[in-house]
């Protein structure tokens, strides 16, 4: 009989990282529906029913529907940036429980846990460091870790955002980019 090569560490490594990238595909396309739902009620309203104001009893201008429709998409695209922020880090917490197991140790930096897997001969991508550099600007929220994301990877952060955290900005090719460097970054089962 052929002798089988299988990895189980790699094996739990990759499939707990799709499990993630399930979780997030599914509350990314939640909201992304909600969305694209508002937008067309914008899009369908050619009478401009949706434009016609609320006035109170002494005839002030109060609200139309629209406007209402517009903050609600708005706030599910916040949160849609929020969700990508958070599964960024989990995407990157996935990987480094997986590293650590390899290393047999708790290593707390980031160059630490890459020496301790290229020392086991496992590849870790060349664009690692900007993830990890990304993920500790998430966690952290503070200008000094937003800077050195702004010198490592400058299209994810947003200038003149009200703070730290709302700077950073990841669309949907981010996060492929994300997940892609971070699959790259260890065994396969």
């Amino acid at each position: 009989m052929a002798k089988l090569k299988f990895n189980l560490r790699g094996h739990s490594f990759q499939s707990g990282l799709k499990s993630v990238r399930l979780g997030y595909e599914a509350a990314e396309s939640s909201l992304q529906t909600r969305i694209d739902e508002l937008q067309k009620k914008l899009d369908d309203d050619v009478d401009g029913l949706l434009t016609v104001a609320e006035v109170d009893e002494d005839g002030e201008y109060v609200w139309c529907e629209e406007e209402g429709i517009r903050f609600e998409i708005d706030s599910l695209n916040d949160a849609l940036n929020d969700i990508r922020r958070t599964f960024a880090v989990s995407y990157y917490h996935q990987w480094e429980r997986y590293a650590q197991s390899v290393n047999e140790h708790h290593a707390q930096f980031h160059g630490r846990i890459v020496e301790g897997l290229n020392g086991k001969r496992i590849q870790v991508h060349d664009q690692m460091d900007k993830i990890s550099t990304l993920v500790n600007a998430i966690k952290h929220n503070n200008p000094k870790h937003i800077e050195k994301l702004q010198n490592s990877w400058p299209e994810v952060v947003r200038a003149g955002a009200p703070s730290s955290f709302t700077q950073i900005f990841l669309c949907e090719g981010h996060m492929d980019h994300i997940y892609h460097v971070i699959s790259s970054s260890g065994e396969s089962g």
